[in-house]
């Protein structure tokens, strides 16, 4: 569903509980503020919420104030909202069953955390029973007919617009459940995120339920294994793509031999496991709506998840699957915010899965674009790492043909750095709409809500590369606590 949602100072707090909730179940929130505790006025913030029900932008609205009562009071001017004050799960239940109400107004002095998530939930879920309560409801609209113009209040209290950072950025759970889809093919960037994802995982920030190939090449599971083992992670299940899917480039520089150097125990791809029924059992094994997908390459694993069926792990098909235990898919890929796909890898290189889970995902999509990234380098330490370490033999092999200098773009790092903290002080995220092409080049609306954003970078670069080159090197000492994020 999407839904609006304001709030004016005495409903700051209840709508950052509101708003987590509401993404972790699937939603698509649309904020329009008031993002600090500040003393604004609320008819803004309720004319903003209402004119999105009015003109059915929103599915439903939530408004918070210290009472609900003055939101609800505004909201009511616009013809076809129904704002209802509810404190009670027998009201909410009620104005949705007998007034078919659309926006939900609460007091933020007056509900509880708990007990605001359970009157979301009941308001959201409970249906407008009909019968006897339409006839009341046509005699509002007659009400509204006779009274009402028809004008809509475009006036919005202004803000500072950094106030509202933190509402577009999901607060991630500690440690945050990671299932991650790599192409490990012809960039050794991606060793370095692996590297980075198991240093995190070490220090208590994330867990990894598995990790698949996008690639067909023989040793590209092999490596990430090796990597893995040398992390002290050798169980991490590693799947691979089956029935000749994945993408293929005979170019590669550096995997044959990390493969043949380090220890691991997979032979080839073809010794691994299925890649969907990795990711399949993982899912299944998670709590709902807590998973973040994070892909760094190809979509041709999640098309396949997508659209696979019912199995010994799970009963759900794959769409269902998916939406039921992913809280967010993190993409690696696309330029921001327009796209003519001359360089655009991670989609082009195997478009139809592309095209199809970006098309088809039943939730929340942050695309973390190339040129966040490939303005952001690290490398050049990695000649200091053991030379047991596999990531710095990939670097060394990589990087090592044009000179000394190891640095490189950071694609797939960042993407990492996004997933396990959300936008944190380095990143704030652009909401919108794909308009995806058949040749995977697109365009960006963003005025045309969905369940798709991109992030936008908001550090200075060089700060941004000094902490991922302090987590890939275990620089415990350089690392910043969680909150510093």
């Amino acid at each position: 569903m999407n839904i609006f949602i304001g709030n004016d100072h005495g409903g700051y707090h209840l709508k950052k509980v509101i708003m987590r909730h509401l993404e972790d179940t699937g939603h698509h929130v649309i904020n329009v503020g008031s993002d600090s505790t500040e003393i604004v006025r609320y008819p803004y913030y309720a004319g903003q919420v209402a004119n999105a029900v009015a003109n059915q932008e929103a599915d439903f609205g939530i408004l918070i104030c210290n009472t609900g009562l003055g939101m609800s009071m505004a909201a009511n001017k616009y013809k076809g909202v129904r704002a209802a004050v509810v404190s009670s799960e027998e009201t909410a239940r009620l104005t949705r069953e007998h007034n078919n109400a659309n926006v939900l107004c609460l007091g933020g002095k007056f509900v509880s955390d708990t007990l605001a998530v359970k009157l979301v939930d009941i308001f959201l879920n409970t249906p407008f029973s009909g019968g006897r309560h339409a006839i009341s409801l046509g005699l509002i609209d007659e009400l509204e007919s006779e009274n009402h113009i028809g004008a809509a209040w475009s006036v919005f209290d202004r803000e500072l617009e950094a106030k509202r950072d933190a509402f577009y950025c999901r607060e991630k759970q500690r440690p945050v459940p990671i299932l991650l889809d790599t192409d490990m093919l012809t960039d050794c960037d991606d060793v370095a995120a692996l590297a980075m994802l198991l240093n995190l995982e070490k220090h208590g920030y994330a867990k990894i339920l598995g990790m698949t190939v996008s690639s067909k090449y023989p040793m590209s599971a092999p490596v990430v294994q090796a990597v893995n083992t040398y992390y002290n992670r050798a169980d991490i299940p590693v799947g691979a793509p089956k029935n000749g899917r994945g993408a293929y480039r005979p170019d590669s520089c550096f995997l044959d031999k990390v493969s043949a150097e380090f220890p691991h125990t997979l032979q080839s791809n073809d010794d691994a496991p299925d890649a969907v029924e990795v990711m399949r059992k993982a899912l299944a094994d998670a709590q709902d709506h807590s998973v973040v997908l994070v892909t760094i390459g190809y979509m041709t694993n999640l098309e396949t998840l997508l659209k696979s069926q019912p199995d010994a792990y799970s009963e759900l098909d794959g769409q269902t699957l998916v939406k039921q235990k992913v809280a967010e898919w993190v993409c690696m890929g696309g330029n921001f915010p327009d796209d003519s796909a001359a360089d655009n890898v991670n989609f082009t290189r195997d478009p139809q899965p592309a095209l199809y889970a970006i098309q088809n995902f039943p939730g929340k999509i942050t695309f973390v674009g190339r040129e966040i990234g490939h303005n952001i380098y690290v490398g050049d330490d990695f000649h200091d790492l053991p030379k047991e370490n596999p990531l710095r033999r990939a670097y060394e092999l990589h990087r090592g043909r044009y000179g000394e200098n190891w640095d490189h773009h950071t694609a797939d790092p960042s993407t990492v750095l996004y997933a396990v903290f959300g936008c944190s002080r380095f990143f704030e995220v652009q909401s919108g709409s794909m308009n995806l092409h058949d040749d995977c080049s697109f365009e960006w609306d963003p005025e045309k809500p969905s369940n798709m954003s991109y992030i936008l970078q908001k550090e200075d670069r060089k700060k941004m590369a000094a902490v991922m080159n302090a987590i890939i090197m275990d620089d415990t000492t350089a690392i910043p606590d969680a909150d510093a994020f």
